[in-house]
């Protein structure tokens, strides 16, 4: 994945963090417990409470299950505060994504929040400054299954490319120009295996009609 833009945890970010961290304390579990119980690791959900890591929408679902919150408009409320104005500013963070196609057949949050995410992308992708590619199953293996990165370039010339990288090791920001050079030439062949983006659309509507 690249991008293009670098900010600080969102305003409505730490409310979110914040939020969730009040409500698995209201339900009486600790950290582990509630990792353990999501099927999250330990230290990704340190971070999701502290800001650190915006979490998927799926995760947030199934946090706010565990949580006992019903109520849809509240649901929809915490949810929203996901959504990353970014893509949506003036001047937009310029994306290229890269995903599996396991990524999106991998059902995971119900067939109805599935279906909501796979449109959303549909959406997301129609944007100008978005472009995504999925890498079929027939691609076979490829460079990016080892796990996700993302790949930053700046608009400031003083600041230099930047590469974040997420494993069970766990997640490290890599300023190195061979680092930076290698991941570069990683997602450049992952792209190159990966469908057009217009394929790929496809492709997602189809995922998604699927679990319709």
């Amino acid at each position: 994945m690249d991008v293009a833009g670098r900010k600080a945890p969102t305003i409505r970010l730490r409310r979110l963090a914040t939020e969730l961290k009040r409500l698995r304390v209201a339900a009486g579990l600790t950290q582990e417990e509630a990792a353990a119980r999501t099927g999250l690791d330990a230290s990704s959900f340190y971070r999701i409470e502290r800001a650190m890591n915006r979490p998927q929408r799926r995760t947030v679902t199934t946090l706010l299950d565990l949580y006992g919150v019903t109520d849809p408009h509240r649901r929809e409320t915490l949810l929203s505060w996901l959504r990353d104005s970014v893509l949506t500013r003036p001047t937009p963070m310029q994306l290229w994504a890269a995903i599996d196609e396991a990524a999106i057949r991998r059902k995971v949050g119900g067939r109805a929040v599935m279906r909501a995410q796979l449109l959303h992308l549909v959406e997301a992708s129609q944007s100008s400054h978005v472009k995504l590619q999925v890498v079929p199953f027939d691609a076979g293996a490829h460079p990016g299954m080892p796990g996700s990165f993302v790949l930053m370039h700046f608009a400031d010339q003083f600041d230099a490319p930047l590469v974040y990288s997420d494993s069970m090791a766990g997640d490290m920001f890599l300023e190195a120009d061979d680092d930076v050079t290698r991941f570069s030439a990683t997602f450049d062949r992952i792209t190159k295996l990966a469908l057009n983006p217009a394929q790929s659309k496809k492709l997602i509507k189809e995922a998604a009609a699927e679990v319709a």
